[in-house]
């Protein structure tokens, strides 16, 4: 999945300055994935189509006019972030007692008494990831019958 980013540089001055990017003190090539987009009232971003982790570091806006030079910086940190996966526990059945309320779980079919007990486990994996339960497609939110731990 390929991800953009903007990174605002606001500048101004009389006359008007002219602007350039730096990275790790090196000027950023533009074309390919880097480009400059002006966003008005003396605005521009530097922007980084599919951005990957060589993308990291630190970005310097440099506005010059006659009359001086000013910066900006911003460190560019990235982060790994995997896309969610969720894995049946091996040998792992859900626990019940009894049998009368029939329960759905994934493909399984479980008799459940009424009142009882139902655990169902869930194992999720991937960067921030959070897991919601759905009941008949509405989300079910924790109360006195329902506590995901």
């Amino acid at each position: 999945q390929s991800e953009t980013i903007a990174l605002p540089c606001a500048a101004s001055g009389s006359p008007q300055p002219s602007v350039r990017f730096l990275r790790d003190g090196e000027p950023v090539a533009m074309g390919g994935r880097y480009s400059i987009r002006d966003t008005g009232a003396s605005s521009i971003e530097l922007v980084i189509a599919n951005v990957n982790d060589s993308d990291a570091g630190t970005y310097v806006c440099v506005a010059e006019n006659e009359a001086g030079t000013t910066t900006s910086t911003v460190e560019l940190r990235l982060s790994e972030v995997d896309a969610p996966s969720i894995n049946r526990v091996p040998n792992r059945e859900p626990r019940v007692t009894e049998d009368e309320t029939i329960a759905d779980i994934g493909r399984k079919i479980v008799k459940v008494n009424l009142g009882s007990k139902l655990t169902v486990r869930c194992t999720a994996r991937g960067s921030s990831t959070t897991v919601a339960w759905y009941r008949y497609g509405e989300l079910i939110r924790e109360n006195d019958h329902f506590k995901p731990t």
